[in-house]
Protein backbone atom coordinates (compact mmCIF):
# COMPACT_ATOMS: atom_id res chain seq x y z
CA UNK A 1 0.00 0.00 0.00
CA UNK A 2 1.52 3.40 -1.30
CA UNK A 3 0.82 5.71 1.98
CA UNK A 4 -1.32 8.87 0.61
CA UNK A 5 0.52 11.89 -0.92
CA UNK A 6 0.19 15.18 0.15
CA UNK A 7 2.11 17.86 -1.34
CA UNK A 8 3.42 21.14 0.40
CA UNK A 9 3.18 24.05 -2.05
CA UNK A 10 5.84 27.18 -1.36
CA UNK A 11 4.79 29.14 -4.70
CA UNK A 12 6.11 32.73 -5.48
CA UNK A 13 4.44 36.00 -7.80
CA UNK A 14 4.68 35.08 -11.34
CA UNK A 15 4.63 38.52 -12.24
CA UNK A 16 4.63 42.05 -10.75
CA UNK A 17 1.20 42.93 -10.81
CA UNK A 18 -1.21 42.41 -7.55
CA UNK A 19 -3.97 41.34 -9.78
CA UNK A 20 -2.42 38.66 -11.56
CA UNK A 21 -4.25 35.30 -10.60
CA UNK A 22 -1.17 32.84 -12.53
CA UNK A 23 -0.86 30.18 -9.74
CA UNK A 24 -0.47 26.55 -9.28
CA UNK A 25 -2.94 25.92 -6.92
CA UNK A 26 -5.51 24.78 -9.40
CA UNK A 27 -3.53 21.70 -10.11
CA UNK A 28 -3.11 21.00 -6.51
CA UNK A 29 -7.07 21.49 -6.24
CA UNK A 30 -7.78 19.26 -9.41
CA UNK A 31 -4.57 16.06 -7.43
CA UNK A 32 -7.12 16.70 -4.81
CA UNK A 33 -10.46 16.04 -6.10
CA UNK A 34 -9.55 13.87 -8.51
CA UNK A 35 -6.84 11.31 -7.16
CA UNK A 36 -7.09 12.61 -3.61
CA UNK A 37 -3.86 14.42 -3.00
CA UNK A 38 -3.88 16.58 -0.19
CA UNK A 39 -2.28 20.01 -0.60
CA UNK A 40 -1.30 23.42 1.81
CA UNK A 41 -0.62 25.71 -0.42
CA UNK A 42 1.21 29.19 0.38
CA UNK A 43 2.06 32.60 -1.42
CA UNK A 44 5.86 33.27 -0.23
CA UNK A 45 6.87 37.29 -0.69
CA UNK A 46 9.95 36.99 0.60
CA UNK A 47 13.17 34.44 1.80
CA UNK A 48 11.82 34.62 5.07
CA UNK A 49 8.51 34.12 4.58
CA UNK A 50 10.11 30.77 2.62
CA UNK A 51 12.48 30.07 5.01
CA UNK A 52 9.62 30.23 8.04
CA UNK A 53 7.28 27.60 5.95
CA UNK A 54 10.45 25.16 5.00
CA UNK A 55 11.05 24.70 8.87
CA UNK A 56 7.09 23.85 9.07
CA UNK A 57 7.16 21.79 6.54
CA UNK A 58 9.73 19.80 7.74
CA UNK A 59 7.38 19.62 11.16
CA UNK A 60 7.07 15.84 11.88
CA UNK A 61 2.95 16.59 12.41
CA UNK A 62 3.32 17.47 8.79
CA UNK A 63 5.12 14.38 7.69
CA UNK A 64 2.51 13.43 5.77
CA UNK A 65 3.33 16.04 3.51
CA UNK A 66 6.03 14.67 1.69
CA UNK A 67 5.94 16.60 -1.79
CA UNK A 68 7.97 20.05 -1.16
CA UNK A 69 6.76 21.87 -4.62
CA UNK A 70 8.66 25.15 -4.76
CA UNK A 71 6.74 26.71 -8.01
CA UNK A 72 9.18 29.97 -8.56
CA UNK A 73 10.80 31.65 -11.24
CA UNK A 74 14.44 30.38 -11.21
CA UNK A 75 17.77 30.58 -12.38
CA UNK A 76 20.70 28.67 -12.24
CA UNK A 77 21.21 26.54 -8.98
CA UNK A 78 18.87 29.18 -7.65
CA UNK A 79 15.27 29.95 -6.73
CA UNK A 80 13.96 34.06 -6.95
CA UNK A 81 11.62 34.91 -4.59
CA UNK A 82 11.08 38.48 -5.43
CA UNK A 83 14.14 40.27 -5.53
CA UNK A 84 16.01 37.98 -3.47
CA UNK A 85 17.98 34.99 -4.38
CA UNK A 86 17.86 31.54 -2.52
CA UNK A 87 20.31 29.47 -3.85
CA UNK A 88 20.15 25.35 -3.64
CA UNK A 89 23.39 25.32 -1.20
CA UNK A 90 21.66 28.08 1.14
CA UNK A 91 18.22 26.29 1.35
CA UNK A 92 20.04 22.68 1.24
CA UNK A 93 21.70 24.69 4.70
CA UNK A 94 18.24 25.22 6.06
CA UNK A 95 16.50 21.91 5.62
CA UNK A 96 19.76 20.39 6.99
CA UNK A 97 19.20 16.55 7.19
CA UNK A 98 15.51 17.06 7.71
CA UNK A 99 14.15 15.92 4.64
CA UNK A 100 14.54 12.16 5.37
CA UNK A 101 11.42 10.26 3.69
CA UNK A 102 10.70 13.83 1.84
CA UNK A 103 10.11 14.83 -1.87
CA UNK A 104 11.91 18.27 -3.11
CA UNK A 105 10.66 19.70 -6.87
CA UNK A 106 11.82 22.65 -8.31
CA UNK A 107 8.81 23.77 -10.03
CA UNK A 108 11.31 26.21 -11.42
CA UNK A 109 13.21 27.46 -14.77
CA UNK A 110 16.96 26.53 -14.92
CA UNK A 111 16.97 25.25 -10.95
CA UNK A 112 18.47 22.24 -11.38
CA UNK A 113 20.92 23.61 -14.52
CA UNK A 114 23.70 22.47 -11.84
CA UNK A 115 26.57 19.67 -11.52
CA UNK A 116 25.56 16.31 -10.88
CA UNK A 117 27.91 16.59 -7.55
CA UNK A 118 26.33 19.78 -6.84
CA UNK A 119 22.90 17.94 -7.29
CA UNK A 120 23.72 14.63 -5.46
CA UNK A 121 25.30 16.97 -2.43
CA UNK A 122 21.67 18.25 -1.66
CA UNK A 123 20.06 15.24 -1.89
CA UNK A 124 22.62 13.32 0.68
CA UNK A 125 22.42 16.94 2.55
CA UNK A 126 18.96 17.22 2.87
CA UNK A 127 18.37 13.46 3.57
CA UNK A 128 15.40 13.63 0.76
CA UNK A 129 14.17 10.44 -0.79
CA UNK A 130 14.23 12.46 -4.20
CA UNK A 131 14.92 15.73 -6.12
CA UNK A 132 13.08 16.86 -9.07
CA UNK A 133 13.49 20.10 -11.07
CA UNK A 134 13.96 21.47 -14.89
CA UNK A 135 17.80 22.26 -15.93
CA UNK A 136 16.42 24.44 -18.38
CA UNK A 137 13.57 27.60 -19.19
CA UNK A 138 10.16 25.45 -19.69
CA UNK A 139 7.07 26.99 -20.73
CA UNK A 140 4.48 27.13 -17.98
CA UNK A 141 1.76 25.64 -19.79
CA UNK A 142 3.75 22.56 -20.64
CA UNK A 143 5.83 22.60 -16.53
CA UNK A 144 2.06 22.61 -15.52
CA UNK A 145 0.79 19.76 -17.14
CA UNK A 146 4.14 17.97 -16.01
CA UNK A 147 3.01 19.07 -12.52
CA UNK A 148 0.35 16.79 -13.04
CA UNK A 149 1.74 13.83 -14.12
CA UNK A 150 4.72 13.70 -11.63
CA UNK A 151 1.54 13.97 -8.78
CA UNK A 152 0.00 11.41 -10.16
CA UNK A 153 3.35 9.09 -10.67
CA UNK A 154 4.23 9.92 -7.09
CA UNK A 155 0.51 8.93 -5.92
CA UNK A 156 0.75 5.49 -7.75
CA UNK A 157 4.09 4.33 -7.91
CA UNK A 158 5.68 2.94 -4.77
CA UNK A 159 9.22 3.91 -5.56
CA UNK A 160 10.36 6.69 -6.61
CA UNK A 161 12.26 4.56 -9.01
CA UNK A 162 9.14 3.24 -10.30
CA UNK A 163 7.59 6.65 -10.36
CA UNK A 164 10.91 7.74 -12.94
CA UNK A 165 10.65 4.71 -14.55
CA UNK A 166 7.30 5.70 -15.36
CA UNK A 167 7.44 9.00 -16.52
CA UNK A 168 10.70 8.33 -18.56
CA UNK A 169 8.14 5.54 -20.30
CA UNK A 170 5.12 7.63 -20.59
CA UNK A 171 6.16 11.36 -20.43
CA UNK A 172 9.61 10.98 -21.38
CA UNK A 173 9.70 13.14 -24.83
CA UNK A 174 8.17 16.35 -22.23
CA UNK A 175 10.84 15.20 -19.84
CA UNK A 176 13.35 15.55 -21.92
CA UNK A 177 11.84 18.78 -23.47
CA UNK A 178 12.17 20.21 -19.87
CA UNK A 179 15.18 18.99 -19.09
CA UNK A 180 14.11 17.17 -16.32
CA UNK A 181 16.58 16.42 -13.44
CA UNK A 182 15.23 13.53 -11.25
CA UNK A 183 17.79 12.33 -8.40
CA UNK A 184 16.49 9.13 -5.70
CA UNK A 185 18.28 8.09 -3.32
Amino acid sequence: MIDPLGIFCFEGDWGNRLDDTTSVRPLLETMNRVVGVNYIHRRIGTKSELYYYVDRWLDDDLAAYRVGHFAFHGEDSALCVNDERVTLRGLGRKIGNRAEGRIIYFDACDTLNVDDSELDGFLSNTGADAVIGYAANVDWMESAAFDLLLFYALSHHPTMGDAKNWLEDAHGGLGSRLELRFRHS
